[in-house]
C-alpha cells in the first residue's frame, strides 16, 4: 500500500492511500473532509460487505459536514465502468473543494 501526501488550499496535508488488487479495475474508500470540506461516503447499491444500510449507520454517527453516495447496482469492488465514471465525478468535485 501507498501512502501519498497532498496539500489543499491552506497548505493542510491531506494523506492519500493507494491500495493494488489483483483485480484490473476497481476501487473502495472513504474521503474524509478537511479544511471545511464534506466527509464523502461511496458504497454500492448491492455491495455484501458494506451494504448501504450500515453505511447509514456511520452516516448518522460522523459529525459535521457530510455526503452519502450509493451507487445505483455497484457490488463492493465498483469494477464497471459506469460505476467508475460515476465515482470519479464524485472525486473530482472532492477534490476541487479541497484544493
Amino acid at each position: 500500500m501507498e501512502k501519498l501526501f497532498i496539500k489543499n488550499r491552506q497548505g493542510l496535508k491531506i494523506a492519500v492511500r493507494i491500495e493494488e488488487t489483483k483485480q484490473k479495475v476497481g476501487l473502495v474508500f472513504v474521503m474524509h473532509g478537511l479544511s471545511g470540506s464534506k466527509d464523502q461516503l461511496i458504497v454500492g447499491e448491492s455491495d455484501k460487505s458494506c451494504p448501504p444500510r450500515h453505511q447509514r449507520i456511520l452516516y448518522y454517527q460522523l459529525p459535521g459536514k457530510k455526503e452519502l453516495h450509493i451507487i445505483k447496482g455497484a457490488p463492493h469492488t465498483f469494477t464497471a465502468v459506469e460505476h467508475l465514471a460515476e465515482i470519479k465525478g464524485i472525486l473530482g468535485k472532492w477534490i476541487d473543494s479541497v484544493l
